[in-house]
């Protein structure tokens, strides 16, 4: 029984990871070089972390990135990962609020 639980949690934490660095790299990163007119190169999801980190290469635009486009595009990351985890939270906060006879649908 341990065994069958410790291989269920292992693998939903290992896909966890992959969908966490996929948000954090490509919606993160990745959508503000986007939204300021860079280009991706190139996207690596590393599944050896922490012996390889993960990374998106980009190319800047023409006139290279403004000050604050810079800092967005840096923290992108984290803030859409800030941000993914609020909506998760909101909608499994809602659905612990909704009444137990709504969930049974009687």
């Amino acid at each position: 029984m341990i065994f069958k639980f410790l291989m269920v949690f292992l693998s939903l934490g290992f896909v966890t990871k992959i969908l966490g660095e996929v948000v954090h790299e490509v919606m993160g990163h990745g959508l503000f070089v986007l939204a300021f007119g860079g280009r991706v190169t190139s996207i690596h999801i590393s599944l050896l972390w922490p012996y390889k980190l993960s990374g998106i290469g980009f190319a800047p635009p023409p006139g290279g990135f403004l000050p604050w486009q810079e800092v967005l595009v840096d923290g992108g990351g984290i803030l859409v990962c800030l941000i993914v985890s609020f909506v998760i939270q909101l909608i499994l906060l809602r659905s612990a609020m909704l009444p137990t006879s709504y969930l049974r649908g009687s």
